[in-house]
């Protein structure tokens, strides 16, 4: 069992799972899995006290920057502080790594993920075109910095 100050490496059943139960076009088991095989690939999952994984995020780490390739909460666990539990524990693990950068995009239209990533202090620094393809739009760049 897990608490809501643990998380858990996933397989990559379990993370193509969580992707698919948060994002209409989820990352597939064989996508995780060509993944892990990268050594600065990580996927960990953060649940509520008691209960199963319910966000996850997965990173790409090459120090002394991280990227954020994924991050996801499922619909019905929205608004519980989850994803803002897996940005803090991001953060200490990048700073026990001498990590100095964490970047990711998000869709131009995801208002609810943008004001997360806003309310834990990333900034958007640019704007890559016609990034994503469904539904179709820019991406925001954004950043945040270990001082």
């Amino acid at each position: 069992m897990r608490t809501s100050t643990d998380w858990a490496l996933l397989t990559p059943a379990e993370a193509a799972t969580l992707d698919a139960a948060c994002f209409s076009a989820g990352w597939t088991r064989e996508d995780y899995q060509e993944l892990e095989e990268n050594s600065h690939f990580r996927v960990w999952g953060v649940g509520l006290p008691g209960d199963h994984s319910w966000g996850f995020v997965a990173i790409m780490q090459l120090p002394p920057e991280i990227e954020i390739l994924r991050l996801g909460v499922v619909p019905e666990y929205r608004r519980r502080g989850l994803g803002g539990r897996l940005l803090q524990l991001l953060r200490a693990y990048g700073q026990e790594e001498h990590c100095r950068t964490c970047w990711l995009e998000v869709h131009e239209a995801n208002q609810d993920a943008q004001a997360l990533y806003h309310r834990n202090n990333f900034v958007t620094v640019g704007r890559r075109k016609n990034y994503y393809r469904n539904p179709p739009g820019d991406a925001l760049l954004l950043r945040w910095d270990w001082d």
